[in-house]
């Protein structure tokens, strides 16, 4: 099978987004109605329900973060990365201050859990680059012992997985002259 032609652009499956977002919109009402059937008879003693109170409220914290995720990962109309020759180039915003990390660069990668983890060699030269603070933190203490640089979660992506592993383990080992670990899972 041969390898598509770089530059590649890995896109949002926006089809699987909107799923999750509706699942979980009607996951937050379900709470929202906990919550207010718990908050309904407050003041009362007759009838009050202090554990729907506590779920409710809860679950719509929860549920309220995990649509503003999902809805961050819609708005991302050039897709999570660019596969070009020269390396790889991260479009989501909290990781855009890094820009172009050459292949030469690169580790290697492995699959946990349907998420691919993409880890360079020097990961602290390109996560010092992030201007977030806060995401600059989290990469920092994620890269510690690993040096992982980037995670993206499969189920997300619009590429066939098999072929992009097949590529990231081509041009990897292309681009360098020492043999790195690189797990592909067929």
């Amino acid at each position: 099978m041969n390898t598509p032609i770089l530059p590649l652009t890995i896109n949002v499956k926006k089809k699987t987004v909107y799923g999750l977002i509706i699942f979980f919109c009607l996951l937050l009402l379900l709470s929202i109605s906990f919550f207010w059937e718990g908050s309904r008879h407050l003041f009362t003693e007759n009838y009050y329900c202090p554990e729907l109170l506590i779920i409710g409220l809860v679950g719509t914290i929860l549920l309220l973060i995990q649509l503003y995720r999902l809805i961050k990962i819609l708005q991302l109309t050039n897709g999570f990365a660019k596969l070009s020759d020269s390396g790889i180039e991260f479009f989501e915003n909290k990781y855009s201050g890094i820009g172009l990390v050459p292949w030469s660069a690169l580790k290697g990668y492995s699959e946990e859990k349907k998420t691919l983890c993409i880890y360079a060699k020097e990961s602290e030269i390109f996560i010092n680059k992030i201007t977030d603070i806060r995401t600059r933190k989290k990469a920092i203490k994620k890269s510690i012992g690993n040096r992982l640089l980037f995670s993206l979660n499969l189920t997300l992506i619009e590429y066939d997985e098999i072929t992009l592993k097949k590529i990231l383990h081509k041009k990897i080992e292309e681009n360098n002259i020492e043999k790195n670990s690189i797990s592909i899972h067929d």
